[in-house]
């Protein structure tokens, strides 16, 4: 389509219609994992139960609070894969490219406000800074808030580069399997598979820090391991995921025009 018959959509709108997306996007991707997921997940043979692993919760700590998430820690991992897929394509395509920043910027808050609610995101902090200048807050800087796994999760996606790390961190996370012991050499405090599994209880979050232990390195060996015909039913379901931005942009374009939001944020 050529450039001046797209319709014209404001910056600030195209976010929230993202995360509608991922959110739609999410739900399918659910139903087309989770018949695989069920089969491999039978109980026999050191693997979970099914059940058992859909009712994991996700769960946020602020202080001494344990703050439940509205989604389940399988439910959340979906939404999580589809936002990090397709903020990865707007990030490797989005035109005009200078408003790429923005742009993730602005989605990412939104993941983070539906995960922890509005009232919870937290605030700048004191003294603030000049109302004339943007300031893009680094994650954590805000104060007075709860950090929003979910956001957290996206982000672990965002930086895995293939299919198959997308697949191991996701059986990885909801503890269909459990790491190989070679994941951990290297690090302070000799750190082995039984000791991670005995200091990280099912209902904690912080089985998400898993960056620090470089776990993807062994994705594919751990992946060939299991049945052939599971893993690539789960690939397939993961690479039919729509990334949002190619369809979008093929029929809208981003305008940014200050006087345009304000006309209309007036009405």
């Amino acid at each position: 389509m050529y450039f001046w018959c797209k319709k014209t959509v404001h910056r600030h709108l195209v976010p929230r219609i993202f995360l509608t997306h991922c959110l739609s996007e999410a739900e399918k991707l659910r139903e087309r994992i989770l018949p695989q997921l069920s089969e491999y997940c039978d109980g026999k043979e050191n693997r979970p139960r099914i059940v058992t692993v859909l009712n994991y919760p996700m769960v946020s700590h602020l202080e001494d609070k344990s703050l439940p998430s509205k989604r389940s820690l399988f439910d959340a991992h979906c939404l999580a894969i589809t936002t990090a897929i397709g903020l990865n394509a707007v990030d490797d395509n989005i035109d005009p490219r200078h408003q790429r920043i923005a742009f993730i910027d602005n989605a990412k808050w939104l993941i983070a406000e539906d995960d922890v609610g509005k009232e919870n995101m937290g605030h700048p902090p004191s003294p603030p800074s000049d109302p004339m200048v943007r300031v893009d807050y680094l994650p954590g800087a805000l104060e007075g808030g709860i950090k929003s796994l979910q956001k957290s999760i996206t982000y672990q996606y965002e930086r895995l580069p293939t299919t198959k790390d997308y697949l191991y961190f996701l059986l990885l996370s909801l503890r269909v399997i459990w790491p190989n012991k070679d994941l951990f050499s290297g690090y302070a405090e000799e750190i082995t598979v039984e000791n991670f599994k005995r200091s990280i209880p099912p209902d904690s979050d912080a089985f998400h820090e898993l960056e620090k232990y470089s776990f993807i390195r062994v994705a594919d060996a751990e992946l060939d391991e299991l049945p052939t015909n599971f893993v690539h039913s789960m690939i397939i379901a993961l690479e039919d995921v729509d990334p949002f931005w190619p369809k979008f942009s093929s029929k809208h374009r981003l305008i940014w025009s200050d006087s345009w939001w304000n006309n209309l944020t007036d009405r």
